[in-house]
C-alpha cells in the first residue's frame, strides 16, 4: 500500500498573516488568446503566474505579439499583470515546439483565421483528466466556413471569410 506523506501540526494559537490570492487560472490563458482579437493592447490584472501562462505567452510572442508579464504591485493584488499588444502577426503558425504542452493552441485557431486567414496549431496536450477530442473544434470551425485538415503534426485551417453558424454540442465534456 502506498502512503501519502503528511505533516502533523500542533496548534499554538490563532493564525495570523496575509495570503494574496490571484485570479482565475481557468480564464487567464483564454483571455490572453482573446486579446489578439482587439485593435489595441489588452491588460489582464491579478493573473496567476502559472506554467500555462508562460507557454501561452511564448506562443503569442512566436506570432509577433508583445507580451509583458509583471509581478503584482498594487496593494491587495495577488497576481501578475499581463499586457498583450499586437502590432503585426508574422504568420498564423504556432511552432511545433509547443506540441503537447497545453490546450491553448486550439483556442488560437479562430483568432488567427480572423487576423490572417490561416492557422497551424500543433497537437494539443495539457492536463491528464481524460479524453478531450478536437472534434467539437474542427466541426465548429468547418460550420463557420473554415477549411480544416488534421495532420500528424497538428491542425491546419484556412478561411477567407468566416460566417455565423448553428452549432449543436453533442454531449457534456
Amino acid at each position: 500500500m502506498r502512503t501519502t506523506p503528511t505533516w502533523g501540526i500542533e496548534p499554538t494559537g490563532p493564525l495570523r498573516g496575509e495570503v494574496r490570492i490571484s485570479g482565475s487560472k481557468n480564464a487567464v490563458t483564454k483571455l490572453m488568446v482573446a486579446s489578439i482579437l482587439g485593435d489595441g493592447p489588452s491588460t489582464i490584472l491579478n493573473a496567476p503566474l502559472l506554467g500555462d501562462v508562460d507557454i501561452t505567452a511564448g506562443m503569442l510572442r512566436s506570432l509577433g505579439a508583445d507580451v509583458t508579464i509583471s509581478e503584482a504591485e498594487a496593494e491587495g493584488e495577488g497576481g501578475a499583470s499581463i499586457e498583450v499588444g499586437l502590432t503585426s502577426l508574422t504568420d498564423g503558425r504556432i511552432p511545433e515546439s509547443y506540441t503537447g504542452l497545453n490546450r491553448a493552441p486550439i483556442l488560437l485557431v479562430g483568432p488567427l483565421l480572423h487576423r490572417v486567414g490561416e492557422a497551424f496549431v500543433p497537437l494539443v496536450g495539457g492536463d491528464n483528466i481524460g479524453r478531450r477530442p478536437l472534434d467539437f473544434h474542427v466541426d465548429a470551425l468547418r460550420l463557420f466556413g473554415a477549411e480544416v485538415e488534421l495532420t500528424p503534426e497538428g491542425l491546419e485551417a484556412k478561411a477567407t471569410r468566416l460566417h455565423g453558424a448553428h452549432i449543436r454540442l453533442p454531449f457534456p465534456s
